[in-house]
Formats: C-alpha cells, sequence, structure tokens
C-alpha cells in the first residue's frame, strides 16, 4: 500500500545499525562518486558540503561501546551500604 523507494542515508552508505547520531567527514573527492560532475557542478557540491560528507566506515562523532548491565553487588557506585538500619517500635 506504501511503497519503499529506500532510505537516503542507507544508499549513501550508512550501515544498517542507524545508530549514527553526527557522522564523521571525509573530503569531497569526483573519483568517489559513479557520475561525472562539470566544473561548475562540482563548485556547487564543494559549497554544499564545505566541511566534506559522511565517512559512513566511522564510527558516530562521540561513539563509545555499550556499557556491559550496571553491578549494584556492592552497593550504588561499587560502595559497600553499611549496615541496615534498625527499627525501634514505640518511639517517638
Amino acid at each position: 500500500m506504501y511503497p519503499y523507494f529506500g532510505n537516503p542515508r542507507l544508499r549513501a552508505g550508512e550501515s544498517i545499525d542507524d545508530d549514527t547520531l553526527k557522522c564523521q567527514l571525509k573530503p569531497l573527492e569526483r573519483s568517489s562518486y559513479s557520475v561525472s560532475f562539470t566544473d561548475d557542478q562540482w563548485a556547487r557540491m564543494e559549497g554544499a558540503f564545505p566541511g566534506g560528507v559522511c565517512d559512513w566506515t566511522l564510527p558516530s562523532v562521540g561513539y563509545t561501546a555499550a556499557v556491559p548491565w550496571l553491578n549494584f553487588a556492592d552497593g550504588p557506585g561499587g560502595q559497600p551500604l553499611g549496615a541496615a538500619p534498625v527499627s525501634v517500635v514505640g518511639r517517638n
């Protein structure tokens, strides 16, 4: 019912993981494209992407590996909690 025409980021080379919030950039290179650009077209590309284009072979800017599940066996932050509080019945 709703045709799917692809995803421009996937077409540009992003992985299916889709975990890139901000890509690292690489310089524009004419040889990276399967079309021929005129000098005017290339100048427009350079104007549109002055810092370069996404390098999908690199991890996202600021990417860090996932942290395994935390273990609170020794208390929050790995510090022992100390003795449990004592309940005193009948005291005000």
